[in-house]
C-alpha cells in the first residue's frame, strides 16, 4: 500500500516540478499553474501528514514529530491547503466570467489567506491544556471529548465551503457555461472532492473508528486520490487533446495565451492597413455621421480588447463586451444577427477571435448607415443648388421687369 502511495504521488510531485521548471508547460494548459503547483505539493504533504496522524510512521513519546501540536497543525494545514488552492480557483474564475474584475491578489496569497482558518485546531490545542495526548500504543494522538468538537466544528465549515462552492458553479458560473472551458472540468472535480471528502470523514471517523490498522491504510489512500482529483480537473483534458492530436482545440485555446495579432492582421475590411489610432480617428467620423452609439462603442472596446495583454485581463475584456453588447436585454444590444449572437454566446471566452463575424457585421451596417447618409447629403445639396439657381432666376427676373416699367 505504501509502495503503491509513493509511487503516484511521485508522479503527481514529479508533474508539479516540472510547472515549476518551465512555468508554461504546456502552452495549452490553464494558467492557473500558481494553483496547481500548491495544491499538488499540499496534497503530497497532506499524504506525509495522514501517514503520520495514523501512525504509520514510527515514532516515539518524546520525539519532535510525536508532539500532538505538530501534528494537528500538520494535517489541518495541508489539507486546508489543499482544499482551499481548488476554492480559490473557483473564485478566481467566477471574479474574471462574471464580476469582470482581474484585479486581485496573486493566487498563492489568496490561498495563503484561506487556508488561515487551520490554524483553529492548533489555537484550541494551545488554549485547552491537554486537548491531545500521544498514546505511544497505537502510536498517535488520541482524542478528547473537546478535541472531536473542534473536529466537528472544522467539518462543518469544510461542508459550508462545499456548499458555497456549489452555489457558485450552479447558480453562476452556469451563466457563462457555454463560454468557460473549464465549467464541465470544476464540476466533475468538485464532484469527485465533494465525494472524497464526505466518505473519508465517514470511513475514517466512523466506520473504521478505532481500527488502527485499517485506519492507516485507507487515511493514506485519500490524499493520493484528492491530488489526483485536483491535478487531473486541472490539467488532464488539455493533455489529452494533446496526446490525441486534437488540433482544433489546441489551435484556439493556445491562441488565448499568445501575443494577438493587430487588428489590421484579423480584418479584411475597412480596418484592412490601419493602425488603432488610424482605427480610432476613422471611427470619429462615424459618430459625427450619427451611427447608432453603440456599433462604435462595441467595435473600438472590442479592438482595446486585443491590445489587453494578460491572459485573465483578456478574458474579464471579453465578458464585458458579452454583457453589454453581446447578450440579448444587455443595456447596449449591438444589431447582429441571430446566428452570430449564438455563436459568440457558445465560444470559449479564450478564442481570440470571438468578436470576428460580429465586427464584420458591425462594420457592414456602420458601411452601410455612412453611404445611405453620403447619398442622402449629395440629394440634399443637388436641391439646394437648384433651389438656389431658381431663386436668382426668379430674382433676375423681378429686377428685369421693374427696370422695364
Amino acid at each position: 500500500m505504501l509502495g503503491m502511495v509513493g509511487t503516484f504521488q511521485a508522479f503527481a510531485l514529479g508533474v508539479c516540478i516540472h510547472l515549476i521548471r518551465w512555468r508554461k508547460w504546456p502552452p495549452y494548459v490553464t494558467k492557473n499553474v500558481d494553483i496547481v503547483i500548491i495544491m499538488t505539493l499540499a496534497g503530497f504533504a497532506w499524504t506525509f501528514a495522514s501517514a503520520l496522524q495514523s501512525g504509520l510512521i514510527p515514532r516515539n513519546e518524546g520525539d519532535f514529530l510525536a508532539i500532538c501540536y505538530i501534528d494537528t497543525t500538520l494535517s489541518w494545514s495541508t489539507l486546508a491547503v489543499h482544499i482551499m488552492s481548488f476554492a480559490v480557483r473557483v473564485y478566481r474564475m467566477w471574479r474574471i466570467l462574471i464580476k469582470h474584475d482581474d484585479s486581485m491578489w496573486p493566487a498563492k496569497y489568496q490561498v495563503m489567506v484561506m487556508s488561515s482558518i487551520s490554524l483553529g485546531p492548533l489555537l484550541a490545542a494551545v488554549l485547552v491544556p491537554d486537548l491531545h495526548f500521544f498514546d505511544e500504543t497505537v502510536n498517535s494522538c488520541n482524542t478528547t471529548t473537546d478535541s472531536r468538537n473542534v473536529v466537528l466544528a472544522m467539518n462543518a465549515l469544510g461542508f459550508y465551503l462545499i456548499c458555497y462552492l456549489w452555489f457558485v458553479c450552479t447558480r453562476q458560473l452556469r451563466w457563462v457555461r457555454k463560454q468557460f472551458n473549464e465549467y464541465e472540468a470544476m464540476k466533475w472535480t468538485l464532484s469527485c472532492l465533494t465525494l472524497l471528502l464526505f466518505s473519508y470523514a465517514a470511513v475514517v471517523a466512523i466506520i473504521l473508528n478505532n481500527q488502527h490498522v485499517l485506519v492507516r491504510r485507507v487515511a493514506i489512500v485519500y490524499p493520493v486520490l484528492s491530488t489526483y482529483t485536483l491535478l487531473w480537473g486541472s490539467v488532464g483534458e488539455p493533455v489529452v487533446k494533446k496526446f490525441t492530436g486534437d488540433e482544433g482545440y489546441l489551435w484556439s485555446f493556445t491562441k488565448g495565451f499568445s501575443e494577438m495579432p493587430s487588428p489590421a492582421q484579423l480584418k479584411a475590411s475597412l480596418a484592412e492597413q490601419l493602425s488603432v489610432e488610424q482605427l480610432r480617428v476613422e471611427f470619429r467620423r462615424y459618430i459625427e455621421t450619427k451611427v447608432a452609439q453603440e456599433l462604435v462603442d462595441f467595435y473600438l472596446d472590442s479592438l482595446d480588447r486585443e491590445e489587453i495583454k494578460g491572459y485573465f485581463g483578456r478574458q474579464a475584456a471579453t465578458m464585458r463586451i458579452v454583457e453589454q453588447y453581446i447578450r440579448e436585454g444587455s443595456p447596449d444590444q449591438v444589431n447582429i444577427s441571430g446566428e452570430c449572437r449564438e455563436e459568440i454566446l457558445s465560444t470559449d471566452v479564450t478564442a481570440y477571435d470571438i468578436f470576428d463575424r460580429a465586427r464584420a457585421e458591425v462594420l457592414a451596417v456602420m458601411e452601410a448607415t455612412l453611404t445611405d447618409l453620403g447619398a442622402k447629403e449629395e440629394t440634399m445639396i443637388v436641391l439646394v443648388r437648384t433651389s438656389t439657381s431658381l431663386m436668382y432666376q426668379v430674382w433676375g427676373t423681378f429686377r428685369f421687369f421693374s427696370e422695364m416699367r
